[in-house]
């Protein structure tokens, strides 16, 4: 799911993240080597608003790009955020919650006009994929759906508003506006987006967001830590979705081993 180049001593090493774990898979680089090619991926993604498209076996991918300055050079993540042209959910939000009874209580509570509904997890479990998915069904029913992450930019059905630096619009203030049915937050990680959430809830309507959190319940002690009110979470917040990344097998690179009783 992401590509990291970093600088290691005199070098620079490529790890790979695979199934949340980090793998060293790539010989090293010499430590010049290693600043060009942050060098050329920052020169490369910076007119598309940090996304790089690449070709591998005849498949355009799309990856998104971060650049993180340390001791002795940049930190370059490549996150891999799928084949370009393929739909903006990917999988359809039934087969995400494959569950009935769970797959019941989210609707119920996506039927809601206002509020606040909180999709929580560690890093890179699918909390945005999952948005995206929730996203699509509200925009089938009809109902008016705009975000202020700029990750959700080019998505089909939904406006999305960025801030600018050329700009003084601030895509909070136009957001509430245009008085939207559903409106998508970037990921909470500060008391004024926290705050902004719950205001919006208060003013009717339905918010969606993310905040990484091991679970439910420590997704409610960091809503509490950003300085939301209990008043607040107590009569706005709708729902809490707490998900996980399922460990998979690759249909490719998979091989079958005999294990025995010491196994």
């Amino acid at each position: 799911s992401e590509v990291r180049l970093e600088p290691f001593g005199q070098q620079y090493r490529f790890r790979f993240r695979i199934q949340g774990s980090w793998h060293e898979k790539h010989e090293r680089v010499s430590h010049d080597v290693g600043l060009k090619l942050v060098a050329r991926a920052r020169a490369l993604s910076q007119p598309n608003r940090g996304e790089l498209r690449s070709e591998f076996n005849k498949v355009q991918v799309l990856t998104q790009t971060c650049f993180c300055p340390i001791k002795g050079g940049d930190v370059l993540t490549l996150r891999i955020a799928g084949e370009t042209g393929s739909s903006s959910a990917g999988v359809p939000f039934q087969l995400l919650v494959p569950e009935r009874n769970t797959y019941s209580r989210i609707r119920d509570t996506l039927r809601a006009r206002c509020g606040v509904l909180v999709f929580s997890g560690p890093g890179l479990s699918g909390k945005t994929t999952s948005i995206r998915a929730v996203t699509d069904q509200l925009t089938a029913e009809g109902r008016t759906v705009v975000a202020i992450d700029p990750s959700f930019l080019g998505t089909p059905g939904i406006l999305t508003l960025e801030k600018s630096a050329s700009s003084e619009m601030d895509p909070y203030r136009t957001g509430l506006s245009l008085r939207p049915d559903v409106l998508v937050f970037p990921k909470i990680e500060d008391s004024k987006t926290a705050t902004e959430a719950f205001d919006a809830a208060a003013r009717g309507i339905l918010v969606l967001c993310e905040i990484e959190a091991a679970h439910s319940f420590a997704a409610l002690a960091r809503l509490r830590s950003l300085s939301v009110p209990d008043t607040q979470i107590s009569e706005f917040l709708i729902g809490v979705s707490s998900q996980l990344l399922v460990p998979g097998c690759c249909s490719i690179c998979r091989t079958h081993e005999p294990i025995g009783w010491s196994d």
